[in-house]
């Protein structure tokens, strides 16, 4: 075996063909890498393999901020760090890493992964990876996305705090498959040793929480009409989410019960947003029979559920938003009308109402 100045070996190609078929070398010598203190920043070096398109598997230097003095104050915790690093590089099973950009790696993830996601879930991760990471990632390699540069994707994004977070959210979801596909050997996601993220994330400020009054709540149920004045006084007592609510079925209506199975999102049925989201409210005497009186006079439906738009569709919260906006501004002065301040309602109404203790 012959070896190079540096200490590394250099042994012939061998075959593997994965990601348009290309070659490995075989693993050189156990890395330990170079580590230098750049102001407050530690910065480490070593040499990585990489399969390029063409099949030629071409060794090049890496260079990385594995963190800063302030997370890592001491040489040694440094180098722990990068020995973490270095740790799949000095993998007996290591392999080339493919030059694959982020754009490509997100086009395949969406279609083989994000499928299986609830359409919620599918909605709002498509927006997020076509409006904020494929713009900011997207021709970049996976192999050069690092924490310097995910940290400059956080501190440039004009975005607002909690869409910041949700972004990088939907990110490590992303990252953990392609090291499992083989895209990526490194986590560009170190924690500290107070196991923290490095990452820096905006602060989120939480706006000031308000209810409806007792009065207020009353007055919007009584605007409502028909069936939707049933609708909406179940939020108030029970604090249900609009799309909980959507998908209640017949037979999750008890004597004095209403149980939460499933949602409905765009006209979809999907599960409910949490694990802990299936539970079951109690409701007082008079919305239970009220309950029951509509069922009574409402056509069944394919689906089992309790509320369906006319045509005997499922409802969505769109619908259910443009209806609440109408009664709220004609009986509250309250500068917002978010549907999201219902749940809140259960406070102020609980009150008003006589409702049996939970189950």
């Amino acid at each position: 075996m012959v070896q190079s100045k540096d200490g590394f070996a250099n042994d012939q190609a061998n075959s593997i063909g994965e990601w348009g078929r290309f070659h490995s070398m075989a693993r050189r010598r156990y890395q330990h890498g170079s580590l230098t203190r750049d102001g407050d920043r530690w910065i480490a070096r070593w040499r990585e393999d990489v399969a390029l398109p063409s099949g030629e598997v071409k060794r090049i230097h890496k260079k990385q901020v594995i963190g800063t003095v302030t997370d890592l104050p001491t040489k040694k915790l440094a180098e722990r760090a990068l020995a973490k690093r270095l740790e799949p590089i000095n993998n007996v099973e290591y392999r080339p890493t493919s030059m694959v950009s982020f754009g490509l790696f997100a086009e395949k993830w969406m279609k083989e992964i994000m499928i299986h996601h609830k359409p919620s879930s599918r909605s709002s991760e498509k927006s997020v990876i076509n409006v904020q990471l494929v713009p900011f990632f997207g021709e970049h390699q996976l192999r050069n996305i690092n924490l310097e540069m995910i940290q400059r994707f956080v501190n440039t994004s004009e975005k607002s705090p909690k869409t910041v977070k949700n972004a990088v959210s939907v990110l490590i979801v992303m990252w953990d498959m392609a090291r499992a596909w083989g895209y990526a050997q490194h986590n560009p996601f170190p924690r500290g040793t107070n196991g923290h993220l490095l990452l820096k994330l905006p602060m989120i400020v939480k706006g000031k929480t308000y209810h409806f009054t007792v009065e207020e709540a009353l007055a919007i149920i009584d605007k409502a009409q028909g069936r939707w004045k049933t609708f909406f006084r179940i939020l108030a007592e029970t604090g249900m989410r609009p799309g909980e609510l959507a998908g209640l079925r017949v037979e999750d209506v008890g004597v004095q019960t209403l149980r939460v199975a499933q949602s409905v999102w765009q006209q979809q049925v999907q599960t409910p947003k949490t694990v802990n989201a299936t539970r079951t409210f109690a409701i007082s005497g008079s919305l239970a029979e009220e309950v029951r009186q509509l069922i009574a006079e409402s056509e069944p439906n394919s689906y089992g559920l309790v509320f369906v738009t006319e045509p005997g569709r499922k409802r969505n919260t769109g619908e259910s938003r443009s209806r609440w906006t109408t009664s709220v501004s004609a009986c509250s002065t309250r500068s917002s009308t978010s549907l999201a301040s219902v749940p809140r309602w259960k406070r102020s109404v609980s009150g008003a109402v006589t409702t049996p203790s939970a189950t």
